[in-house]
């Protein structure tokens, strides 16, 4: 199999688009989902940053 990152990229983006205009049950966040952009951050910023997330919500003890 021969992919290139681009042609591999254009193809998720066509089905995720796809999928979030689908007629039934398209692709969405849940209602209480948290979205976070990792794409500036280093793996242990993304885990401080879900830590202080969960801990902010009750669903980890405060540190």
């Amino acid at each position: 199999m021969d992919a290139s990152l681009s042609s591999l990229l254009k193809e998720i983006q066509a089905r995720d688009a796809r999928d979030m205009q689908r007629s039934v049950a398209p692709l969405k966040p849940a209602d209480d989902a948290i979205t976070l952009d990792t794409t500036r951050l280093t793996i242990p910023e993304v885990v401080d940053r879900l830590t202080e997330l969960l801990t902010q919500r009750g669903l980890l003890p405060d540190a």
